[in-house]
């Protein structure tokens, strides 16, 4: 035990050393040393290649090896940049001058629900800097609560969530997730959530993404529908040069207003909040995290294969015609 609290202490040590050198580097000079990272672990070493290419098919058929190879380059690229970012963010990035690095695109939809009495829920993938997003949100007067697994590290997740705190960003354990989520939408809160990640289990929906069946959370269409709260797709893409983002509204339902009751299902919600993250996605696939196992079929119930082999068919069928 006392190996492990070691051990996990010495990594501390050195996350915060690598963050002090990186936070001291100018924006280029770190910028430069990330797409440096990025060729290290794409060209030379290959890291997840095979997944991330696996994705790749299952999203884009038709893709050539050049094709996904600079996908590749560019999102290895992106996440090691996305670090420099948040590490310089909070010195650089202020209320005073946040315009000059940050375009908001239907921003006033999100505002306005913020104002609103009612809690509000945001749905994101990871793409783009997702935790830029919710940094200028808090920079603006608009903290929001995040749901995240607790990192293994003790000592690094004090740090992470600390650094998130001071800028607005709270974490909510999901160890502690129900009965907190319960009270934030009482009080009117914003909550976030990554919403492309993979579930199993008596909370899994499976829904098609990219044309193939993912196990979707089924928690964020329950908690807007059973609240009867706004549900917003947010994406944050960065732009030309590090630390410039469009902070974008893709599109925002509301179980009020939804009158004839289209999307008042739990698979209806989320097959419908999946298709706005494909969207974003599409704008800029570089800055997707491929290196997921975003679809995972062995893991799928014979029933919904069953369901979901016929449906093709008949869509086949249909197209054949």
């Amino acid at each position: 035990m006392d190996k492990k609290i070691n051990l996990d202490y010495i990594i501390y040590l050195v996350v915060r050393f690598v963050a002090m050198v990186v936070e001291a580097l100018p924006p280029p000079v770190a910028q430069s040393f990330g797409n440096a990272l990025a060729w290290l672990g794409n060209d030379l070493l290959g890291i997840r290649r095979k997944t991330i290419e696996d994705n790749l098919d299952r999203a884009f058929p038709g893709l050539t090896q050049k094709q996904k190879h600079q996908i590749r380059k560019e999102m290895w690229q992106h996440l090691f940049l996305m670090l420099i970012e948040i590490a310089h963010a909070p010195r650089l990035i202020h209320k005073t001058n946040w315009r000059h690095f940050v375009s908001l695109v239907d921003q006033q939809i999100v505002v306005n629900a913020m104002l609103n009495d009612r809690a509000t829920i945001i749905a994101t993938g990871h793409y783009g800097n997702f935790e830029v997003s919710t940094y200028i949100q808090g920079l603006l007067g608009f903290p929001t609560y995040t749901l995240a697994r607790p990192l293994d590290n003790a000592y690094l997740d004090e740090f992470v969530n600390g650094t998130r705190s001071r800028h607005g960003q709270h974490i909510v354990s999901k160890d502690q997730s129900a009965d907190r989520v319960t009270e934030l939408i009482d009080l009117g809160e914003t909550i976030a959530f990554l919403a492309d990640q993979n579930t199993l289990g008596k909370g899994a929906c499976w829904i098609d993404f990219f044309g193939t069946p993912v196990a979707a959370h089924k928690a964020i269409a329950v908690l807007s529908l059973t609240a009867e709260v706004p549900l917003i797709v947010v994406g944050t893409r960065r732009l030309d040069q590090p630390l410039h983002f469009e902070i974008c509204t893709y599109n925002i339902y509301d179980p009020l207003l939804d009158e004839d009751g289209t999307l008042r299902s739990v698979p209806n919600l989320t097959r419908w909040y999946l298709a706005e993250i494909e969207r974003m996605i599409f704008q800029a696939p570089g800055q997707y995290w491929w290196l997921h196992r975003r679809w995972r079929p062995e893991q799928m119930p014979d029933k919904v294969k069953k369901r979901w082999e016929k449906r093709k068919a008949k869509e086949a069928e249909a197209g054949g015609e």
